[in-house]
């Protein structure tokens, strides 16, 4: 389609026949599809103010965004210059955070993605994609996290026959970042898949 006074975009070089049909889609939860990282912002903000520190910012926030225990890190603690020691902030903010999880909500279009996932069909095999959940929260997080009704219900697209499938960061011995969450979490899945 050319639509007048647009430029032309480039051609890609590969073609959608070249790359291998969509069988599974895994989703990160923390920031994607709840608004958990709103609610981690809000509660080490209350936990710096607390401390006679300013507002957690959004220039740190993303520097720490996606990183397990960031906030127990050198970046966060050269920043906020707390006058309290380390190990007390890093028993503190789990806490804070324990208050504030339970508001967690889907974030906009989340639902909607999802639906749309779960209709959709494998182009070459016209089997349904399967969804999985691979998230670095602990499962304890986790279920507070997924407490509000809609929340809980926006977790029911990764319902299987035999329960959930979800993993989360203490079924793994590594965290998101290193890349093998997602990659055990799809074999997982497909070997769940298989048997049912």
């Amino acid at each position: 389609m050319n639509i007048r006074g647009a430029p032309s975009l480039p051609k890609l070089t590969k073609t959608a026949a070249s790359f291998p049909p969509v069988r599974a889609c895994i989703f990160d939860m923390d920031g994607l599809l709840i608004n958990s990282e709103d609610i981690i912002t809000l509660a080490i903000s209350h936990l710096l103010e607390k401390h006679g520190r300013p507002a957690f910012t959004r220039s740190i926030r993303a520097q720490l965004m996606g990183v397990p225990d960031s906030t127990n890190g050198e970046v966060f603690h050269e920043w906020a210059k707390l006058p309290i020691p380390r190990e007390q902030f890093a028993h503190e903010s789990p806490e804070q955070m324990q208050l504030y999880y339970p508001d967690c909500e889907p974030l906009p279009g989340a639902e909607k993605l999802l639906t749309n996932l779960r209709r959709a069909r494998c182009a070459s095999s016209g089997d349904r994609i399967e969804l999985a959940l691979a998230s670095s929260t602990k499962s304890h997080s986790y279920k507070l996290q997924i407490s509000k009704p809609g929340t809980k219900r926006l977790l029911d697209f990764f319902r299987l026959t035999d329960g959930f499938w979800v993993m989360t960061r203490d079924r793994v011995a590594v965290v998101k970042l290193n890349g093998r969450l997602w990659h055990k979490g799809h074999n997982a899945q497909r070997m769940f898949s298989l048997r049912g």
